[in-house]
């Protein structure tokens, strides 16, 4: 509808067989939409996240939707891309395995860190935040009751104001992979900068820092050893 032009109407008329109105009719011809490349919204009002700030959901989201939609599809894999409004953003693959769908990598971008498409079969966590207290996640990452899956194998980002130790250590990037139950990276902040091994598997946790540099701040509260 109005997409008749003149010029379209000449190049009708002097079509003689079938094959070169389908040639004129292909590129107006409407797009076949599969199911598989439909995208789909979900409300999020009842999804509740019991993770540390700043990535908390005590209450859900009740004005925020997960959008969902297939960025790219072949035989024997997919590529979906998600969104949930300024909060995240994503990338999941996805590959065929026994006649269904099994999880094949991921990228996951909170505070506007962009996803890419997954290259590895893990999932890997980045993230813009505003303020973190690590004496919060410590539990998550090792030895707790709480513990992440297992294929959550890497983290990175930035961090605007780090809270450890009872100290405020101001801006942080790092970079984080989890091999046997250990994680080891890098942390580069004005504070502190160098490589970091965490494990907490063991009965006792176990935190080793080689630093290039570090600045103490003051404690926050000065009635703790730390």
């Amino acid at each position: 509808e109005g997409k008749l032009t003149e010029d379209l109407a000449k190049a009708i008329m002097k079509a003689v067989t079938k094959a070169e109105l389908e040639d004129i009719y292909l590129p107006y011809k409407p797009k076949r939409r599969t199911k598989a490349m439909i995208a789909r919204e979900a409300g999020l009002q009842g999804l509740k996240v019991a993770l540390p700030a700043p990535l908390d959901l005590p209450e859900g989201l009740a004005q925020e939707k997960l959008v969902l939609r297939t960025e790219s599809a072949r035989r024997d894999g997919m590529v979906l891309a998600l969104n949930v409004g300024d909060r995240m953003n994503g990338k999941v693959a996805l590959s065929r395995r026994d006649g269904g769908w099994a999880f094949a990598g991921g990228q996951i971008g909170f505070g506007g860190a962009p996803a890419t498409a997954p290259q590895n079969r893990d999932l890997r966590i980045l993230a813009n935040l505003d303020t973190v207290d690590a004496d919060q996640w410590w539990p998550l990452l090792g030895g707790g009751t709480v513990k992440l899956p297992e294929w959550m194998l890497h983290v990175s980002g930035g961090i605007n104001t780090l809270n450890m130790f009872n100290r405020r250590f101001g801006y942080l990037f790092f970079d984080f992979s989890r091999t046997r139950g250990e994680w080891q990276g890098t942390v580069n902040g004005v504070a502190m900068g160098g490589s970091v091994k965490y494990s907490g598997a063991a009965a006792v946790a176990r935190l080793e820092m080689d630093l290039t540099h570090l600045v103490l701040p003051d404690k926050q509260h000065k009635g703790s050893d730390i």
